[in-house]
């Protein structure tokens, strides 16, 4: 009962982020993707009435994961096609890393209020 109750949360979780990836091929258009990505984090934060906890872990995914992603694209670790941000890899990519930074957070949560 309760390995299943954490399965469901985890899946509910992490389900806007399989939406989020999936949309990569289907929108060429690196604005489009970002946009949908935002109105994904827009809806999230409204739905958890706008915690601080939540801006700051965003904040911090965008932040921490847009330097890593310029440190890995300009050593030559990972290459994107599309570069529309500082010219190295696509507008939307930090927003994606944001958002599952709150994933994580989300599901830390539900694993360590049921697993003591």
């Amino acid at each position: 009962m309760m390995l299943s109750r954490i399965a469901i949360s985890l899946l509910l979780y992490t389900l806007p982020l399989f939406g989020m990836i999936s949309l990569i091929p289907l929108l060429e258009h690196e604005v489009g993707i970002t946009l949908c990505y935002t109105l994904v984090a827009v809806s999230y934060f409204i739905l958890h009435k706008w915690k601080m906890l939540d801006i700051i872990v965003y904040a911090l995914g965008f932040i921490a994961m847009t330097l890593f992603e310029t440190i890995f694209l300009l050593t030559h670790v990972e290459t994107f096609t599309q570069r529309g941000l500082f010219g190295v890899m696509p507008l939307w990519l930090p927003f994606l890393w944001a958002y599952g930074f709150l994933v994580i957070k989300d599901s830390l949560a539900v694993i360590t209020k049921y697993v003591r």
